[in-house]
């Protein structure tokens, strides 16, 4: 079981006193102003936990100290599960990202785009192509939120009831193949109800209710023991409460109540929200999000290949001018639609359910890893000096050279998807069996291949000096690894 013992920061290459900024500043600017009863902070590097702080209590003016038992409602921190669940099934060709969402969901294929008209009196058009799997992954599929409140079509979708508990996933996916969307598949983003119909293929495909697949397949596999679409009974007094602010007037009122009078999360949902219905504690995320910086495993357990497991991350934390390029959702906010050809998309995952007032920030990418959770009862209290906004600023320059990003890759990370790659194919080879260098970087990525080859010999090197994988050079160990030229093969030493 992977440890929290906190490290000292100047180890793994952070100022310790920046690092004690970070909650010192959120204790005076949001918790002792009353904004927020709570802020849990997690910022690890190369999975050495550098700051771990939990500040306040489960309630606003009340409640328990909150600590790392503490359960929060993670919300749209639910996508990038459920997204990756997919990624799993693509893996075994089980769905393809190309096939039109109508192949698993019928109801879609007579899906229309609004045109004009109100919720009342409207006029619809086909769309310009089918809706595919893939603009689930990317928020392109023209579906849209109801709690949205800009246009027409969020408007039909509180006039439905869109997402009412009373019924399953698949319902609610058909129910919304009935309603317009917003635009045609592929040609603007829209945050969306779109990792929930995702959601509904993952169940039609494995043939498994969701929360199922997830314990079965990642949140078991990954000892994620807090994380689920409810909480059990002996584990419910850990649950926070939540709030909600009134858009209008104003008022903050608490909306879901902590421990046994939740309403919402005492007993297992019909719904299984696959875009916002999980909760779980910083700890057990953060385990998450390792997996994914790790190429896809964690202590052993493979949960997707790297090649998959880095693309994944890529998505989370790199910008990128088209949301399309990957399969996880990337999002920058709810106030706005994005032109997908128009719209460059930043590196941090941030944002959160208006009706909850949540705020998170979740950010991937170099080896450093930061965690922020809270439970306002209010948004948009953001201090100019916000360090949220400039939690990168943590390096000591004087521990260890800043680590960065080449490509799409993680450059001087000990534990990096190359390096994943070559230790997984030569432990499947065996002691004195060998493979090719283009083998272990087709493993990474078909894209940009000489590069990869590049960093395939650069790991292959340090490797070779740790004398966990040796480099060989016509069936013998190389003398000098920084020196030797030509094809070259790896491999795991010989048994003695």
């Amino acid at each position: 079981m992977f440890e929290h013992d906190p490290t000292d920061p100047h180890e793994v290459g952070l100022n310790a006193d920046r690092l004690a900024a970070v909650p010192a500043f959120f204790k005076a600017h949001y918790l002792d102003t009353g904004k927020l009863p709570c802020m849990a902070t997690l910022i690890s590097r190369n999975g050495e936990v550098a700051l771990e702080d939990y500040t306040g209590t489960t309630e606003l003016g009340g409640g328990t100290p909150i600590g790392p038992e503490t359960i929060f409602r993670i919300y749209s921190m639910t996508k990038p599960i459920t997204s990756l669940a997919a990624m799993m099934l693509f893996e075994e060709g089980k769905l393809r990202l190309d096939h039109d969402v109508a192949r698993y969901i019928p109801e879609f294929a007579d899906v229309e785009v609004f045109e004009s008209g109100s919720r009342e009196d409207y006029k619809t058009r086909k769309p310009d192509r089918p809706m595919k799997v893939l603009d689930l992954f990317t928020h392109t599929s023209g579906l849209t939120y109801g709690f949205m409140m800009q246009s027409e079509v969020d408007a039909l979708y509180r006039k439905e009831k869109i997402g009412r508990p009373d019924e399953t996933l698949q319902q609610m996916a058909k129910r919304l193949a009935k309603l317009p969307l917003e635009c045609s598949p592929g040609t603007e983003w829209w945050y969306s109800h779109s990792t929930d119909v995702l959601g509904a293929i993952v169940e039609i495909v494995s043939g498994m209710e969701l929360d199922e697949f997830f314990r079965k397949r990642i949140t078991g596999p990954l000892g994620m023991v807090d994380t689920d679409f409810w909480v059990p009974e002996d584990k419910i007094g850990r649950l926070m409460a939540c709030y909600e602010k009134n858009a209008i007037t104003g008022e903050v009122k608490l909306s879901d109540g902590a421990g046994a009078a939740s309403k919402a999360y005492a007993k297992r949902p019909t719904l299984l929200n696959g875009g916002g219905g999980l909760v779980s504690t910083v700890r057990d995320y953060h385990r998450f999000c390792l997996m994914l910086l790790r190429g896809g495993t964690l202590e052993g357990e493979r949960i997707i290949s790297p090649r998959h497991g880095s693309s994944c991350a890529r998505t989370i934390c790199q910008a990128a001018d088209d949301p399309r390029h990957g399969p996880f959702p990337v999002q920058r906010g709810h106030h706005r639609r994005h032109r997908v050809r128009s719209r460059r998309f930043g590196r941090h995952r941030r944002g959160g359910h208006p009706a909850a007032g949540q705020r998170r920030h979740v950010q991937l990418g170099r080896p450093c890893l930061h965690l922020l959770l809270d439970r306002p009862g209010r948004r948009d209290h953001r201090h100019p000096d916000d360090p949220a906004d400039a939690v990168l600023d943590l390096s000591d320059a004087a521990a260890v050279p800043a680590t960065r990003l080449r490509g799409d890759r993680l450059v001087s990370d000990p534990v990096n998807p190359v390096r994943e790659a070559i230790l997984e194919l030569t432990a499947a080879a065996g002691p004195g069996k060998s493979i090719s260098a283009e083998q272990a970087a087709r493993a990474v990525s078909d894209k940009n291949f000489q590069r990869v080859l590049k960093d395939v010999r650069a790991e292959a090197i340090r490797l070779h000096k740790e004398g966990t994988v040796l480099i060989y050079r016509k069936g013998k160990p190389v003398e000098d690894p920084d020196a030797f030229k030509g094809v070259y093969r790896l491999g795991r030493p010989a048994a003695a």
